[in-house]
């Protein structure tokens, strides 16, 4: 059980990285 908890949590991180690498990409298109 605690191995998923972290496990969301690394997934939850990882998600924001993209999300912010996402929106860099979209202004330098801009």
């Amino acid at each position: 059980m605690e191995q998923k908890r972290t496990q969301k949590r690394t997934q939850k991180r990882t998600q924001k990285r993209t999300q912010k690498m996402e929106q860099k990409r979209t202004q330098k298109g801009t």
